[in-house]
């Protein structure tokens, strides 16, 4: 889940930019609000990649309830040992 607080956000629009699944997609994760803050547009498009939380200086964005780049390693990690023996 992403939570974006409208009381810190300073609309710098970082977030959005970071984001590898707002500009690389068809459903975009943020889009631009009026007032230039981000809106989660299509939060199902995250890959819980914590860049835009990372990214936002105001800490206005939190990204919770995600483990979904330590699954797709351990995934692959498991994927590559079977591969091996």
């Amino acid at each position: 889940m992403i939570r974006i607080d409208k009381e810190r956000c300073i609309g710098c629009g970082e977030c959005v930019d970071v984001c590898p699944q707002t500009t690389r997609t068809d459903f975009p994760v943020y889009a631009v609000g009026e007032d230039r803050t981000p809106v989660v547009a299509n939060p199902e498009s995250c890959i819980g990649c914590l860049s835009c939380q990372a990214q936002c200086r105001a800490e206005a964005v939190t990204v919770s309830g995600t483990s979904a780049p330590l699954d797709a390693l351990r995934g692959r990690a498991a994927k590559k040992a079977a591969a091996l023996y």
